[in-house]
C-alpha cells in the first residue's frame, strides 16, 4: 500500500524553528517506505495567508497520485513523537472503508486541519477545489480550517464521505 506524507513549509527561519520535526517525518517516511513530499515557496499563495497555501499543494499532489492512493497532510508543526507506530497499523484503521478522509477534533473540540489522512478519490479532489474557493474565509483566525468546516456543514455528501475520530 502506497502512503504518501505532505507537510507544506515555507520560509528558512520557519523551517530552521521547526527542523527536528520536518526532518523526524522525513526519516519516518523512509523507515516505513512512504512517500515524503515537502515543497517551499513554489506552492506559496501570496494572495492570501500563508496557511492557505497548503490547499493548493493537496490539491496540485492529488492531481498527479493515482485513484484511491492514500495521502497524510501534516503541518509543519506536528512532531512525530514515536516514529516504529505504522500508520497502516495505527491510522488507517481509523477510515473507514466508505470514507475518504479522517479529521480529528482539537483539545478545544474544535475541527483541526493540522493531520488529514484522505483516500485520493474524485470527490476528494472536488472538495478540496471547493475549500480553495471559499473566499469568505480567507482572513477567518482559522483560515482554510474554517473554509473545511463550512463545507462540512453546508453539504451532508461532504458529511456523508469524512469520518471525525475524536
Amino acid at each position: 500500500m502506497s502512503i504518501t506524507i505532505l507537510t507544506l513549509a515555507i520560509g528558512v527561519d520557519y523551517c530552521k524553528s521547526l527542523e527536528k520535526a520536518l526532518k523526524g517525518k522525513e526519516l519516518y517516511a523512509k523507515k516505513h517506505g512512504y512517500t515524503y513530499i515537502q515543497p517551499g515557496e513554489e506552492h506559496w499563495d501570496r494572495r492570501r495567508p500563508i496557511a492557505w497555501s497548503k490547499v493548493p499543494f493537496i490539491i496540485d499532489v492529488l492531481l498527479k497520485l493515482p485513484e484511491g492512493a492514500l495521502v497524510w497532510q501534516s503541518d509543519a508543526d506536528v512532531y512525530i513523537t514515536n516514529p516504529n507506530l505504522r500508520l497502516e497499523e495505527h491510522v488507517l484503521p481509523l477510515l473507514p472503508e466508505n470514507k475518504d478522509m479522517l479529521l480529528i477534533y482539537d483539545a478545544c473540540k474544535h475541527l483541526n486541519s493540522g493531520n488529514i489522512l484522505m483516500r485520493n478519490t474524485q470527490w476528494c479532489r472536488d472538495f478540496w477545489k471547493r475549500v480553495n474557493q471559499r473566499t469568505d474565509c480567507t482572513y477567518h483566525i482559522w483560515w482554510e480550517n474554517m473554509a473545511i468546516i463550512k463545507e462540512l456543514e453546508e453539504n451532508e455528501i461532504d458529511r456523508q464521505k469524512v469520518h471525525i475520530s475524536n
